[in-house]
């Protein structure tokens, strides 16, 4: 496999982690490297019209960088608001626990032993 080919290949791959497999950059890369191929007679062979320019390398190095800062793809931010708002939840259900047993051990201090 030529240099062009092999970095049309990583190309391809780096666009479907950091995109995601369905984006129009994925889609996009696997079309560009599906073109290069041809088929003769059942033999899989590299077409001859194959224009691929060989500037993957620093767009791989990129990806795969954005591949591993990109914080999004691993925190949940709904699920990370719903966790917030449920602390606050037990929070404000502490609070009422703690004033609910003041007012139950104020009322029961009074009505003495």
């Amino acid at each position: 496999m030529g240099t062009a080919l092999k970095a049309a290949l990583a190309e391809a791959k780096a666009a479907s982690e950091v995109h995601g497999p369905s984006s129009i950059q994925a889609i996009e890369a696997w079309d560009k490297l599906d073109s290069c191929f041809g088929d003769e007679n059942g033999v899989l062979k590299v077409s001859e019209e194959c224009d691929i320019v060989s500037t993957s390398t620093y767009r791989y190095s990129a990806a795969a960088l954005k591949a591993h800062h990109n914080y999004d793809a691993a925190i949940d931010t709904t699920l990370l608001q719903e966790s917030l708002d449920a602390v606050g939840v037990l929070e404000a259900l502490g609070r009422f626990v703690s004033l609910e047993k003041r007012r139950l051990d104020a009322r029961d201090s009074a009505a003495g032993p």
